[in-house]
């Protein structure tokens, strides 16, 4: 072969090697496909939904009829019960799980995988994808549905955890959604030490000294039972309330400040108010007492509140009846000593915690596998909204003088109470002033009867901006 040709020959094959390659680089759909929009499906699921597997060693696991992306990533949005720990181990279509401790026997286990898993060209999962599985008891058809909210702001509170601890503490346990809406499904029949809180160290363990909570007791008679709950966290605390500033609003309004919020449902039987002329004077009665804020409503209505407005989870039409029970939730006394020793466990005072709320109900009803949908929440009473103000109104008008304000037993919202003293001057308000000596001067200085914050002489000016309270007068 001549020099010249055998170049031109190299030249061919390198060309043919490239467009070779370049077209191997080009992934496209088979000829006469359609493009996918289809989310991946479940293929298998192991241990079976609603299976009882007494001798279960293998892990259990769930898989997708395609790949999908990052598998590993998965593992931070399982919701696994009971709270122990697991080992999590990736595949490229799918995972699978199991406690690190094993497998043990009478316990009944659910796996929640969330919404959002994707295949490669990033078509989503709409839903959550759930299923329980026992290695003892029969899969039973008990039901706990619930929002749990945060008791200061009002609103549902998402990716909280709730545990349901029987009498052998086992920690069954769930997390709510967007709208702090939760459901627990499958509990085997008995009483329940609850707890909600925010895991922030995510230890799947209530820390009291530094978690927002909440806790009750709820009874599942039978296989049968259907409990609603709503739960309200309250930050940790340890300390009394203590008075850390009085401003006089008027007349007869004299606003007492807090250095945290009050509970506003508590009894004000015990609270002791004293308002004194200093030096001495006889001492001015009180007429009534509110916990308060002026511009905002007293009550929170609970409802699910969404974050960001991102809708909750979706409600199936077929929503469970609920009928309103009483507030009292029968526990047995030995089931009780237990429930509280459970408690005491875990630092919440048994004799604290209370039974489930005025939507607690057992509904005496059978129904298919497939669970109905949660009850409808929205229509749990109000609740007070919680304020570090105490509203004092007097029976007697305010004169110019100095003042002792003394109080003792109000309650904060773990129920530790406290109080203060100390000492404000109330100067009554000047007369309103004529129109021509109330302009301003121009050089910017205030007005007559003015001082240079433009506040009237006479009104109590507050140490920090704090909002005024509504004219009782």
């Amino acid at each position: 072969m001549r020099p010249l040709h055998a170049a031109w020959y190299l030249i061919g094959s390198t060309s043919v090697v490239v467009a070779l390659v370049s077209t191997c680089a080009n992934v496209e759909a088979p000829p006469g496909s359609g493009p996918d929009f289809t989310p991946p499906a479940v293929l298998e699921r192991y241990p079976a939904p609603g299976a009882v597997v007494p001798d279960l060693d293998d892990d259990a696991s769930i898989r997708f009829d395609e790949p999908i992306q990052a598998p590993r990533n998965l593992e931070r949005g399982l919701d696994l019960s009971p709270a122990w720990e697991w080992k999590f181990n990736p595949s490229t279509r799918g995972f699978s799980v199991k406690p690190r401790e094993g497998w043990r026997p009478g316990v009944v286990y659910h796996v929640r995988v969330p919404r959002g898993v994707s295949d490669l060209l990033r078509n989503v999962t709409p839903s959550s994808i759930e299923w329980t599985f026992s290695t003892g008891p029969e899969i039973s058809r008990t039901r706990i549905d619930g929002t749990i909210y945060d008791r200061i702001q009002g609103a549902g509170v998402r990716d909280a955890r709730i545990l349901f601890l029987s009498p052998d503490s086992i920690p069954y346990s769930v997390v709510s959604d967007t709208g702090g809406v939760f459901s627990m499904l499958s509990l085997p029949p008995g009483e329940y030490l609850v707890l909600g809180f925010l895991d922030q160290n995510r230890n799947r363990r209530l820390d009291r000294g530094m978690e927002t909570y909440d806790s009750a007791v709820v009874s599942l008679p039978d296989s049968i039972s259907r409990h609603a709950l709503n739960l309200w966290m309250i930050p940790p605390d340890s300390t009394p309330p203590v008075l850390v500033g009085v401003v006089a609003f008027d007349t007869i309004t004299v606003i007492l400040e807090f250095d945290e919020p009050l509970e506003p449902e508590a009894s004000f039987d015990s609270v002791r108010v004293s308002v004194t002329p200093v030096p001495g004077g006889a001492e001015l009665p009180v007429a009534g007492l509110r916990v308060g804020q002026s511009g905002t409503p007293g009550t929170v209505p609970a409802v699910r509140t969404v974050p960001g407005g991102a809708p909750p989870d979706p409600v199936r039409d077929d929503e469970m009846d609920v009928r309103p029970d009483s507030l009292e939730v029968p526990v047995g006394v030995e089931v009780a000593d237990s429930i509280r020793g459970v408690a005491d466990s875990v630092g919440v005072p048994g004799d604290s915690i209370p039974a489930a709320d005025s939507l607690a109900a057992d509904l005496q009803e059978s129904g298919e596998l497939d669970w109905p949908g949660r009850p409808d929440l929205g229509n749990a009473e109000a609740r007070e909204r919680p304020y570090p103000f105490l509203i004092v109104t007097l029976e007697q008008a305010l004169t110019e003088d100095s003042f002792r304000v003394s109080v003792a037993g109000v309650s904060n919202l773990r129920g530790l109470t406290g109080g203060g003293d100390t000492t404000f001057v109330y100067v009554a308000p000047l007369p309103a002033l004529a129109p021509a000596d109330a302009e301003q001067d121009p050089s910017g200085a205030p007005a007559a009867g003015e001082d240079s914050t433009g506040v009237l002489r006479g009104q109590q000016i507050p140490a920090s901006p704090r909002p005024q309270p509504d004219d009782e007068s």
